[in-house]
């Protein structure tokens, strides 16, 4: 877990009952939170001693299945945020599923302290931390908020991501340098 971020308090109700697929993660988590009204989900799986059975960065892991009978991923995109260290372009997706729920998910990877959204980048970053010997420790990270309708469902929805990810960004970098370090 993170700890706290400011303002946001974890919340023990699942704020929703979508998980990506992601396949033999050594360690995954999801956690909800919620600040005046407005709830974030957080998804982390840490990929560590990869193999071609289990890695980070594989055709099979996906925020929807192509046969899910419940979620449907209706676009995905691409936008910048501010960090501490600079611009990350996260990438960006829209789900609906059969009852009307609809979410907003940003999806980016952590790999040898390094932030990207690139599946190509973060796995030349594993195989250069591989080559130079700091292992393959690799993470990915997702933010999702529900989304309403309308024409400002989604600047809305990227409004309470962009909010939460100001707070947290740091947080989870340092989680994830730690969990790397304990190896």
């Amino acid at each position: 877990p993170v700890g706290t971020v400011e303002g946001w308090r974890p919340s023990s109700t699942p704020m929703t009952s979508w998980r990506p697929r992601y396949s033999q993660a050594p360690a995954e988590r999801f956690e909800s939170w919620s600040k005046d009204g407005q709830q974030v989900g957080t998804y982390v799986a840490f990929y560590r001693d990869q193999t071609a059975a289990r890695k980070l960065i594989t055709f099979e892991n996906v925020l929807v299945a192509s046969n899910d009978p419940r979620w449907l991923q209706t676009s995905s995109g691409a936008r910048d945020v501010a960090t501490p260290g600079g611009p990350l372009t996260v990438r960006t997706a829209d789900l609906f599923n059969r009852n009307g729920d609809r979410l907003r998910v940003w999806q980016w990877f952590w790999v040898d302290g390094r932030w990207t959204d690139s599946p190509i980048r973060a796995k030349a970053l594993t195989a250069l931390a591989q080559l130079s010997g700091r292992g393959d420790d690799s993470a990915v990270v997702m933010l999702v908020t529900p989304m309403t309708t309308g024409p400002s469902a989604q600047r809305d929805a990227d409004a309470v991501l962009a909010s939460f990810f100001g707070e947290m960004i740091s947080p989870f970098g340092s989680e994830l340098q730690k969990t790397r370090d304990r190896r």
